[in-house]
This record gives C-alpha cells, structure tokens and sequence, in this order.
C-alpha cells in the first residue's frame, strides 16, 4: 500500500486534447469488442464441452458472482472515480475506499460459504468456495476498469479488457484437452480474474494521484448511494422484458429477442469506451466542459446513425448467421433499432451526470424509466409479444436519456444540441439514404449469401459517409 504515491497541487485546468482522446477513445473501443468476441467464444466452446447441466450450473454461479459484484459495489466506483477526477482523492482516501468495498465483498463472501455449509446450494457444492474467490477477483477488476480511465491510464484498461477474456480462453482450451468439467471450467475462469486484479491493483497503486482538496469518505458514500439505485434500475431493463414475454408467451418467443438484445448490446460498446474516457475529462475541464460534451455527443450520433442504418436492413442476414430458424425473425432486431439509437448515447450523458455532480439527480430519472417500461410492458406484451417489448424499452429508454439530457444540460450552463438542426437533417438523410442504397444492392447480390451482405453493407455505409460528410464529424 506504500506504492502509492501522493502529490499535492492546486488546481490547474486540463487541456483537452481531441486527437489524444479520439485514439484513446479508439483503442478502448477495439479492446472492448475483442474482450467481448474472446469472451463469446469461451461461452460455446464451454456450451459445446459440457453437459448442459453442468453448463447450466457452471453460467447460474457465474451470474450471481456477477450481480453481487455489482451489489457490493455499491456505487463506490463511480463515486471514487468522480472524485478522482475532480482532484479530491489522496491516498489514505483511495485505500478507505477500497476498504470499504473489500468489506462489502467479504461479507458477502461469508454469507455464501455460510449458505453452501448450510446445504443451500446443493447443486454447486465445492464450487461455491472457487465461486467466492472469483467474487473477490472480479470486484477488484471492476475497480480497475472503473478508475483507471479517470486516471488517465487507458491503455492499462485497454489491455486489461482483452487480457482476461484471453486467459480465460486459454485455461479453457486447456481444460477441454485434458477433460472438461465444470468445477475445473471455474478453476480457468477464477485464475483468469485473479490475474487481471493483480495487475490492475498494481497499476493503480503504483500511479501518482494528484490532489488540491480532500473529501470525506462520507462525501464519497453519500454520493455513492444513489449511483447504486441507478446502477439497480438500469439492470432492470431487458431482464424484466424476457420474464414478462416467457410469462404471456413463451421461450420461443423471447430467443429472438434475446438474441436481438445481445446483439445491440455489443453494437453499445464503442459508446461505453467513448464515454469512459471523454466524461472525467469534463470534470476536469469545466471551462471548456460544453464545447467537448457537443462534440462528442456529435461524434457519436454520427457514428451510430450509420452503424444501425446499415444493421435495419441487413438484419436478416445477421439473423442466419446465428441459425436459419432465426432468419424469419428479423423484425425483432429491426425494432430494436429506436432503442440501440438512445443506448448510443445514454453512456456519455449518463457518466457526464456522474462526473460533473449529478449522480443523485439521477436517480429519479432511472426511477421514473423503469416505471415507464414495466408498465407499458404489461399493455404490450400480452398482444405484441417481442415486438411490445421492443416498444416498450424503446419509450422507458427515451425517458431516460431525455432525463439525463437535461441533468446534463443543467450542470454544464449551457442546452446541448442547441446548433444540431442542420447536422441533424444530415445525419437523417444520410441515414435514410444509407438504408435504400443497403436494400438495393442487397437485393441484386443476395446470391452471393454473407460475402454479398457485406457488400451491400460496405456500399450502404459508403453511401451515408458520403452524404453526411466529414464536416459533421468536426
């Protein structure tokens, strides 16, 4: 704990640098989707090695590992980084805080062993003891990923991204070479995490923090509190929705949507990499804080704008990749396209919130969205099936963002997108051309199967470029 330098300083605005932050931005972008396609790999080749009971126990432990990394958080990862960003932590308030989740952590850890002693978790049995250790690997990682992009060190996340996926594979391979089991499946998973917090409290421990002021631990718990009713209700969506679709329909129903789901849940990564290191830089720019929150709230609807006018009309397609009894349930993807659009951009108004002070203003707002899509669930479902859920996320999540536009819009002094009308026109042109031109020559080269997909989707995205310009970008 010594490592970990300290340097007092007062404060002196950051300059944001764009071409920095536009590679930083990239980099951590192609280390999420690498992470995420790592990980997608070791689910089917687990799914095709084990037994589906032993698979099916093997992905329960490591969902409920995973909601309780989440749960004993508690929200103090969003608020240290907050405060990290505002200079406002010194070491013996980083090693509190730390503290304080492992205390969290551990009782969990407790209640778990004390659980499977009790013969609660029959089903598991010695595998809860690697299922708490791996609690304890994850929760540190999480700490890793959650502030080492305030600290300016993304590169590090970058890396750690994509280094435990890939251990994780590796000891995977491995295992299914010399017998493949659940208990040993786990063993692979808990090293694979167990390295990654080593290096991610190494790197964090080691970095310099340079503060002007220091805050209370109760300032940090405070503000955490409301992080972590956020963090509760954002869970809430696309849980509730296949629950509720299985429970009027059934769950032939809800694979599309599912499918759907994870799918533009990875179109979202980029956004996330973008907002992760854009938003602390607001907090630690206030003067120039508007102008970069415009810029790249632009950045981003431009990128997405082309993305998902070029995913509507190749859904299909994209659909048959994963199975040809899925290929008729294209329209499902293409519903949730009106959601994947707001989930663009509700990382970097939601985080912005997060760093510029906004965290228990936020609260409400989630509140109020998931009120909004459980209710609207219930009316649509029923009838609609997939297709009500799509509508029904689609409303809650506009709820959302709209919130916290205006959470944002408040703390920044300024109304965000108060020049967008003519880019705006841009982007939508460009995307309605984008979605024609992706038609059109999908139709003539539909023969050539996934080689003339990507066609279509290179000359449908060459088309919206085209259209909308780089001018928009800038």
């Amino acid at each position: 704990m010594g490592a970990f330098p300290t340097t007092a300083r007062a404060a002196v605005p950051s300059r944001f640098n764009d071409g920095g932050a536009t590679a930083q931005v990239a980099l951590f972008s192609g280390a999420r989707f690498a992470g995420a396609s790592l990980s997608a790999i070791t689910a089917v080749v687990l799914a095709r090695s084990l037994p589906k009971a032993e698979y099916g126990n093997l992905a329960l432990l490591t969902g409920i590992v995973g909601l309780l990394v989440v749960l004993t958080d508690a929200g103090l990862t969003s608020s240290l980084a907050r405060y990290l960003s505002e200079q406002r932590v010194d070491r013996q308030l980083f090693v509190r805080i730390v503290a304080l989740r492992g205390a969290l952590t551990g009782l969990a850890v407790l209640g778990i062993l004390a659980y499977s002693a009790a013969g609660g978790a029959p089903g598991f049995g010695s595998a809860t003891v690697l299922g708490a250790v791996l609690l304890v690997a994850n929760s540190m990682v999480s700490l890793a990923h959650g502030t080492l992009p305030t600290l300016r060190r993304v590169g590090v996340g970058a890396f750690l991204t994509v280094f435990q996926p890939a251990v994780e594979l590796c000891g995977v391979v491995v295992l299914v070479r010399t017998g493949p089991s659940a208990p040993a499946a786990l063993v692979a998973l808990t090293v694979a995490a167990g390295a990654s917090a080593v290096t991610g409290l190494a790197v964090l421990f080691a970095h310099p923090v340079s503060f002007r002021e220091r805050a209370g631990t109760s300032d940090l718990v405070r503000y955490a509190l409301p992080l972590f009713g956020v963090w509760a209700c954002v869970s809430v969506f696309g849980v509730v929705d296949q629950v509720l679709i299985t429970l009027f329909h059934d769950a032939a129903t809800v694979a599309p949507y599912a499918l759907g789901w994870k799918l533009v849940v990875f179109l979202h990564l980029p956004a996330v990499a973008m907002a992760a290191v854009v938003a602390p830089r607001l907090a630690q720019d206030m003067r120039r804080a508007p102008e970069i929150f415009d810029r790249w709230m632009r950045r981003t609807a431009v990128t997405y704008a082309g993305v998902l006018s070029v995913v509507t009309p190749l859904a299909p397609d994209i659909f048959g990749l994963i199975g040809r009894q899925y290929r008729t349930d294209a329209p499902v993807l293409q519903a949730l396209m009106g959601y994947a659009a707001l989930l663009s951009v509700a990382p970097l108004v939601s985080l912005s919130c997060n760093f510029l002070g906004g965290g228990r203003a936020r609260l409400p707002v989630a509140l109020a969205a998931v009120a909004v899509n459980i209710c609207l669930d219930l009316a649509l479902i029923p009838t609609w099936g997939s297709y009500g859920a799509a509508v029904s996320s689609t409303l809650a999540y506009l709820v959302y963002v709209l919130g916290h536009v205006r959470i944002a819009a408040r703390l920044l002094g300024s109304e965000p997108w108060s020049a967008w009308t003519r880019p705006a026109v841009r982007i939508a042109a460009g995307a309605v051309t984008s979605v024609c031109v992706t038609r059109f020559v999908l139709g003539g080269v539909s023969s050539l199967g996934l080689v003339g997909a990507g066609i279509a989707g290179a000359v449908g995205l060459a088309s919206y470029v085209a259209v909308v310009r780089k001018e928009v970008w800038h």
